[in-house]
């Protein structure tokens, strides 16, 4: 029974504050000190003339997923979940320690009944990987390749993988098969022991990842060409007066993240940004080429704020009771809140839901008329 767990945990409240343009986490005032209408809403003052926003063209590039791309995304398959073969160096009845890879049969159970995932056979794990439950890994090491025996251990409280079980004290009965060693290619073994769902052949695997990467990187690329429609009506657009508190606001919102968590580290942020967020993100900048970037996006945060509000004006955009309404349920949708509107709403302030129904409002406008063509 496998424990899952996050390298790093993020809030949600505030990546979708960083994405709706908007958000204030603030419960008093805003970055300038004026007092804000809820406990979301940042309202960015300076001023704006509208270019054109209607009858943007904009171009989603063809992606062709390549065999080098293919042959990558099999090399980094093998790195984060390694082929293991039976190591015949390693013979029944010697023990097996931390570090070994062992193949393994398991049967769970609580009290005399059997429980859905707690049986596996021909399984690999690397003892000492806390992968599985606390006690299931310690209780193997010390053991011989070809024993069969029974451990006890308890399952966390809670458990979120099932909660029926949190708590629940469970006797597995293991067998050890056999000690594997890293085999640097892939097999149709390997393919059907781990992908089974997908594929049972190499080629077979090939093709879904292959699918599967066209398919991100064509959602990719009409995302980057709906985002370039943004860009123009933004580029298109005359600014003055722009707010230096404003770009300081969203500056520090983008880099809270790496405030809150290098502390708890035991890092400067530069250290945790190079050492932990990189790796994280994927980012291949350095601190200080990241920093700038994300007081850029600061910038065009504050100006795609003053773009929109001013669209909402130049069009007389509004909102019906109704409209509020299907906006606020997809909002608690995106975000899996069961809770209702009302809460919801207490939660975030109605002016907060209303700016960002009405900004969703005019998004849509820039995107009916607007035109993606495809190279």
């Amino acid at each position: 029974m496998k424990k899952y767990c996050m390298l790093l945990v993020l809030t949600v409240a505030l990546f979708a504050i960083l994405t709706a343009c908007g958000g204030n986490k603030n419960n008093t005032t805003t970055p300038t000190g004026t007092p804000s209408k809820s406990s979301y809403l940042h309202e960015c003052t300076g001023t704006v003339k509208l270019g054109q926003y209607k009858g943007i063209t904009a171009t989603q590039k063809k992606v062709v997923i390549s065999d080098a791309d293919i042959d990558k995304e099999m090399k980094d398959l093998l790195v984060e979940f390694p082929n293991y073969v039976r190591d015949d160096s390693r013979e029944v009845g010697t023990e097996v320690k931390s570090g070994d890879a062992v193949n393994i049969d398991y049967a769970g159970r609580v009290g005399d009944v059997a429980f859905d995932g707690g049986t596996a056979k021909d399984q690999f794990l690397v003892l000492g990987s806390k992968s599985f439950i606390d006690g299931f890994e310690d209780a193997i090491i010390g053991k011989k390749i070809g024993d069969t025996f029974d451990i006890d251990v308890t399952f966390p409280d809670p458990y979120t993988n099932d909660t029926a079980l949190s708590g629940a004290k469970a006797v597995f009965t293991i067998t050890i098969n056999y000690v594997g060693k890293e085999f640097g290619e892939l097999t149709d073994e390997y393919v059907k022991r781990n992908f089974s769902k997908v594929a049972t052949t190499v080629e077979g695997l090939r093709e879904y990842a292959r699918q599967h990467l066209q398919d991100d990187a064509d959602k990719k690329a009409e995302s980057d060409a709906w985002n370039s429609v943004i860009d123009q009506t933004i580029a298109n657009a005359e600014f003055s007066d722009l707010n230096p508190d404003d770009v300081t606001y969203y500056y520090d919102l983008s880099m809270a993240v790496i405030k809150q968590y290098a502390p708890a580290y035991g890092m400067t942020e530069e250290e945790f940004y190079t050492e932990v967020y990189k790796e994280y993100y994927g980012s291949d900048l350095t601190y200080q080429e990241f920093c700038d970037e994300m007081k850029k996006e600061a910038e065009r945060t504050v100006k795609e704020y003053l773009v929109f509000q001013e669209i909402v004006k130049a069009e007389n955009l509004t909102l019906t009771d109704e409209e509020y309404k299907t906006s606020v349920q997809s909002y608690m949708s995106m975000s899996s809140v069961t809770t209702d509107i009302e809460t919801f709403e207490q939660s975030y302030g109605k002016d907060y839901l209303t700016y960002m129904a009405l900004n969703d409002k005019a998004l849509k406008l820039i995107r009916d008329n607007a035109t993606i063509e495809k190279e």
